[in-house]
């Protein structure tokens, strides 16, 4: 057994598929399955398991897995500890929710860098249980997931059997987000039952994989089908000014993001939302300098928008 095989092990993990794992690692499929062979031989167990939906790992071989990403990952942590020239490079990545405050402070760190370094910064938006999972196999460094409070229990034990620690961000109740010229966006706070006319855009992908959105009546509203749902942040835009009438559930916006797309936010006091945002990681990791420059400019907009731990 030797480093390589440990990280061909993890990418057919990462892909469900040997084919998938060969072309992304620049090698040949047969040479792959042969170096996959040889590390099961000299464990004395089979890693995975051929099934209809492609190769997944074996109860042995989830454990031997998870191991192997810590191991790659403590490796990784200390090659970038004692790489030569590391001042001179910034290497950084996350994954987060669609929310476009932390991609605000993110844009704030980023531009707070020293731009004249070498810059590998990877940032990707989405939900929640995909970025345990990305942080969880080693795919991102640290992560920031979001969940009603309703949920916590559920995401409390994912974490925990994925491994990770976790810090909190924020605790927030959701708003309303309107295009400025809305019927409702002249009023100081709306009523649940005042949106029933319009149509909700919502990100699609389920905050609770076993609910439906009609199951999640505390997070989502009962408010019929009228529903267009997106899986994207950058869309929700160009929906809010171009359908007439529609409206999104929100965690509070920086006025300079409402005022570039010509937007409003409004209170729902009678359908309150208890949302809480945590940063997630590794067990072992570290957070490095730029891991806690950023997590302080997204404290920075947060305290700005009064919302709190």
């Amino acid at each position: 057994m030797n480093l390589l095989h440990l990280k061909y092990a993890v990418e057919v993990e990462k892909t469900g598929s040997i084919t998938q794992a060969a072309e992304n690692l620049f090698m040949g499929q047969p040479n792959l399955s042969k170096a996959i062979k040889e590390l099961e031989a000299s464990l004395g167990m089979l890693i995975f398991k051929r099934t209809s939906k492609g190769v997944v790992a074996t109860p042995k071989g989830a454990e031997f897995l998870e191991k192997a990403r810590a191991i790659l990952s403590q490796i990784e942590t200390l090659e970038q500890d004692y790489r030569p020239h590391q001042e001179d490079r910034v290497s950084f990545s996350v994954c987060i929710p669609r929310a476009s405050y932390i991609a605000y402070a993110f844009a704030n760190f980023i531009k707070g860098l020293d731009l004249g370094k070498e810059l590998d910064v990877n940032f990707r938006e989405t939900s929640s249980v995909e970025t345990i999972g990305c942080v969880a196999r080693g795919e991102f460094d640290v992560g920031i997931i979001r969940y009603s409070r309703q949920y916590e229990k559920y995401f409390m034990n994912l974490m925990i059997e994925k491994g990770l620690q976790h810090e909190p961000v924020c605790s927030f109740e959701k708003v309303i987000l309107l295009d400025r010229n809305h019927p409702l966006a002249g009023q100081e706070t709306v009523c649940e039952q005042e949106l029933s006319p319009y149509i909700e855009i919502a990100h699609g992908d389920h905050a609770v994989p076993y609910l439906s959105f009609s199951e999640m009546k505390e997070e989502e509203p009962a408010l019929g089908v009228r529903r267009i749902h997106i899986y994207e942040r950058g869309s929700q835009f160009c929906l809010l000014k171009r359908v007439p009438g529609s409206f999104m559930w929100v965690s509070p916006m920086p006025d300079e993001v409402l005022d570039r797309h010509g937007l409003v936010q409004r209170r729902c006091p009678s359908a309150q939302r208890a949302h809480r945002d945590l940063l997630v990681y590794q067990k072992d990791h570290k957070l490095n300098v730029y891991e806690k420059a950023f997590l302080q400019a997204v404290f920075d907009v947060r305290d700005g928008l009064g919302m709190h731990e």
